[in-house]
C-alpha cells in the first residue's frame, strides 16, 4: 500500500491541495475549525508531509550548514602549535559559536546541519553537502602567527581554494578574513590574528604588511597564485 499523499488528505478532509499545503507551511492563514479538520484527515491516514518536497517546490532547504576546524581531532590541524590549554579554550569557543548560530538558525525557522573539517580539508564535505546552489560563506579564516609571511601564505592559500570553489560552480558569496585586530583570544591577548597588531600598552595600532597585501588584492582584484 502506498504511502497517502497531500491529494488523499485534501479529498478526505473536503478542501483543496493548496488548504492542506497552508495548514504546514502557514497555519495562521487557516481558519482554526479547518485547520483542524485537515490535521484528523492527515492523522487518520497516517500522513507526514514532505520537507524534502516542499524545499523542491520552493527551491529552499530550510538548512543552514557550518564546517568547521575539529580541534579534538589531532588530524584537523597538523601543523597547530597550540598546547593543550589553548586547545581547550578554542573548542570551548567553537562550542560557543555553534550555540549561538544554533539559536540564532532556530528562531528564524532553520535548521544547522554541523560538520567537522579533517586533515586533507572539507572542500569534498562542503560540495558534497552544499551542491553547486546552495550560497556559501567562509566566515573566520585566518592564523595566529608572528611571522606575517605566515599569514600571507595562508590567505593566499585559502583564497585560490575560493577561486577554485567558484570555478567548481560553487556558490560563494563572501570571504572573511580573522582578523582585522589582535585581540582577545583563546583566553588572552598573545594569538597574533590580526592583520593590524595593536600594543597593550598604548593601543597603538600597525597595519601589518599582510593587511596592506590584502588591501591590494581588493584593489586590483588579481589573486596572486601558490607556489608550484
Amino acid at each position: 500500500m502506498s504511502a497517502p499523499t497531500v491529494y488523499d488528505v485534501a479529498e478526505r478532509s473536503g478542501v483543496s491541495i493548496a488548504t492542506v499545503s497552508r495548514v504546514y507551511r502557514n497555519p495562521g492563514s487557516v481558519r482554526d475549525r479547518t485547520r483542524e479538520r485537515v490535521l484528523e484527515a492527515a492523522r487518520e491516514l497516517g500522513y507526514v508531509p514532505s520537507g524534502n518536497a516542499r524545499g523542491l517546490a520552493s527551491r529552499t532547504t530550510g538548512v543552514l550548514g557550518l564546517c568547521f576546524p575539529d580541534y579534538a581531532d589531532p588530524d584537523a590541524e597538523a601543523d597547530a602549535e597550540a598546547d593543550s590549554d589553548a586547545d581547550d579554550a578554542a573548542m570551548l569557543y567553537s562550542g560557543q559559536i555553534i550555540r549561538g548560530m544554533e539559536r540564532a538558525a532556530r528562531r528564524h525557522g532553520y535548521a544547522l546541519l554541523i560538520a567537522a573539517s579533517l586533515e586533507g580539508g572539507p572542500e569534498s564535505l562542503v560540495a558534497e553537502v552544499a551542491g553547486p546552489d546552495m550560497p556559501l560563506i567562509v566566515t573566520e579564516n585566518g592564523i595566529a602567527t608572528a611571522d606575517d609571511t605566515r599569514r600571507v601564505a595562508c590567505y593566499t592559500g585559502a583564497l585560490n581554494e575560493v577561486a577554485s570553489a567558484i570555478e567548481d560552480g560553487l556558490d560563494v558569496r563572501g570571504y572573511l578574513a580573522w582578523s582585522a585586530l589582535d585581540n582577545y583570544e583563546w583566553g588572552s591577548f598573545a594569538p597574533a590574528f590580526g592583520l593590524i597588531a595593536v600594543d597593550r600598552e598604548t593601543f597603538e595600532r600597525t597595519a601589518r604588511p599582510s593587511a596592506l597585501w590584502l588591501g591590494s588584492l581588493g584593489r586590483t582584484r588579481e589573486l596572486p597564485r601558490t607556489a608550484g
